[in-house]
């Protein structure tokens, strides 16, 4: 069973804190690798080199940030009522379960109805010769779809399951095929089964989670707690973004670390890079036929982007060494050790794959933004619309971000291996 919970991924800086930009999440050099659609962690693709990965140049906060006051301790901040799952999502998410393992049950018997998965052979004909790609085998179809053309899905409404019909349509005037747009044609349909989902047992949760639970009850009370734990995670970061939208209004840094901002833009860059050589594009093409920008703009943004991430880091590193907030060995250990559990693998081997600095790092903030929680008044209102608000706005000309693109664009090709944050389903 896929797990759902939104990672808190020991990640640059406050990644965690507040989503980025689609541009930046795809790209981001996340220092813990984020869970694959089986749960497993990032193999290396041929793409990648046998350069070692970047490593974030570490910095002296007090170099650029002071704070002297203590107003952080008297916010106020807005978010919405907490959410809790309902007996409809579990079900939901249960029944899709199902339909992923692809456990539907057929039967022979009956007629088709709308909503039913149905297991058709058709063959398509045009003046009584069959046409390119009107003919299929053993294909699923669900009723009611409209994955097929006005009249084919309708037609089968009400069949008998084991006939063949032939169905007389015409393909819409403006059809992409030129060849077919406006046709008259035959489609001549067998009806082989009709495929149901069975009833939800003991003997389906088995199979589901693959062994993991043996009643359904069992299975039920993890889905809902799976469902709800994302909720709880999202709530959390709602009031994460809230806390730090007044933060970086009020304290602002006197410069930023540049080798910092080096490294950050160098990494994503060589991410990009990575990924136009997997399509076997140059970066200036990769970039302007994927995103519509070039490599100025990108190194600007990213230039942008790293002066957020580094403004929340000294805001929160401050108030941490303020307060007397840090992470032990023993914590930073017992975090490797979950999440070293979760993908499967030894602690060392994801301490050998992650940047540490930048974990424990990571990992301070969390626990800063988790204390100012409990000094912070949280009121809860019907409707917000909390998005972390950071200036990204920048010079495409700049000649530091053209001298670090050029610098970039003529080097050597070094990759950080990275998975992108798209997993809350």
């Amino acid at each position: 069973m896929k797990k759902l919970t939104m990672m808190a991924l020991l990640a640059c800086c406050t990644a965690a804190v507040c989503a980025a930009p689609a541009a930046a999440a795809e790209t981001e050099a996340d220092v813990f690798y984020d869970e694959t659609e089986e749960g497993a962690v990032y193999d290396e693709t041929e793409a990648e080199t046998e350069e070692e990965p970047l490593l974030a140049p570490v910095y002296d906060i007090g170099d650029y940030m002071e704070i002297n006051d203590e107003d952080y301790k008297d916010l106020t901040i807005e978010v919405a009522p907490p959410v809790q799952v309902s007996e409809e999502e579990v079900l939901s998410y249960m029944i899709s379960e199902v339909e992923a393992a692809d456990l539907y049950e057929e039967t022979t018997e009956g007629v088709v109805e709308d909503g039913d998965l149905v297991n058709i052979d058709y063959v398509g004909t045009k003046d009584g010769e069959a046409f390119d790609g009107g003919t299929a085998d053993n294909y699923d179809l669900e009723i009611g779809s409209g994955s097929f053309i006005d009249g084919f899905e309708e037609g089968l409404i009400g069949q008998e399951i084991g006939d063949t019909v032939e169905l007389p349509l015409s393909f819409p005037e403006d059809y992409w095929n030129e060849d077919l747009a406006g046709a008259e044609v035959i489609f001549t349909v067998t009806i082989n089964a009709v495929k149901k989902l069975p009833e939800l047992t003991d003997e389906i949760a088995g199979k589901v989670s693959e062994g993991k639970f043996k009643t359904l009850a069992e299975y039920e009370e993890s889905v809902r707690a799976m469902l709800q734990e994302n909720y709880d995670m999202e709530a959390k970061t709602e009031k994460y973004t809230a806390l730090m939208n007044q933060l970086v209004q009020m304290y602002k840094p006197d410069g930023y670390p540049q080798e910092y901002i080096d490294y950050y833009v160098k990494s994503n860059l060589q991410q990009f890079r990575s990924e136009a050589k997997m399509y076997g594009m140059e970066l200036e093409e990769y970039l302007s036929s994927n995103y519509g920008v070039d490599v100025d703009y990108i190194t600007g943004y990213f230039t942008e982007y790293a002066k957020s991430l580094l403004t929340q880091d000294m805001i929160l590193g401050t108030i941490a060494e303020k307060n007397g907030i840090s992470i032990t060995d023993a914590e930073l250990d017992e975090i490797i050790a979950e999440y070293a559990e979760q993908y499967g693998i030894s602690a060392e081997e994801l301490k050998a794959m992650s940047d540490m600095t930048l974990v424990r790092n990571g990992q301070l903030d969390t626990k800063v933004l988790d204390w100012l929680l409990t000094v912070t008044d949280v009121k809860e209102v019907e409707e917000t619309e909390e998005e972390f608000e950071f200036d990204l706005t920048f010079d495409e000309t700049e000649d530091e971000a053209d001298a670090l693109s050029d610098e970039t664009e003529d080097g050597a090709e070094e990759e950080v291996a990275f998975i992108d944050d798209t997993e809350a389903e």
